[in-house]
């Protein structure tokens, strides 16, 4: 069955959306919609600062979460502020059902952060079904499409992350 779910998720993936954006590096400073997608079992102080700063500057920000924990998906009743989903509104073989992240996907985004680096499947897929001018995340040696900016340091402060494709956008310009 396993090696069902990681063909069936690996065919999903090899599906390279091709972006019909014509996109400089160095608008991302002139970027004003946000697309933030995460592992709600990350850092969520991370997550909070990002968005912070990210409204601080003016832009417009959406995030979806992913909590792949029963435990966590119990807590996030009750206390969260953001859009999250969890193994719940996927379908057997983990992919999302897409009524449950149209809200999102169907958000046309100038930069999209998936700051995922355990790289799970339902946010690599919505990674690679949004729309969005540029792409920032991770670097998945095996599906190096999912994003335009790949880091390869996991352990990276997301902020520092924001601030490093800020400079590589004024740098471009």
């Amino acid at each position: 069955m396993d090696r069902i779910y990681h063909l069936l998720r690996k065919l999903e993936l090899q599906k390279h959306k091709v972006s019909s954006f014509d996109f400089q590096l160095s608008e991302v400073t002139k970027a004003e919609h946000f697309g933030i997608i995460y592992s709600v079992d990350s850092d969520q102080n991370q997550i909070e600062k990002l968005l912070n700063m990210l409204k601080s500057e003016g832009k417009k920000v959406k995030c979806l979460g992913f909590a792949s924990s029963k435990i966590t998906h119990r807590k996030l009743i009750s206390n969260y502020l953001y859009t999250y989903i969890s193994k719940k509104e996927c379908n057997w073989w983990g992919r999302p059902i897409q009524k449950e992240i149209d809200p999102f996907v169907q958000t046309t985004f100038d930069v999209v952060y998936s700051l995922d680096s355990q790289f799970l499947f339902p946010l690599q897929y919505i990674t690679n079904v949004i729309s969005a001018k540029i792409k920032c995340g991770f670097r998945n040696e095996q599906f190096p499409h999912l994003v335009d900016i790949a880091l390869v340091n996991k352990d990276i402060d997301f902020l520092h992350f924001h601030n490093f494709v800020k400079n590589i956008s004024i740098n471009a310009g």
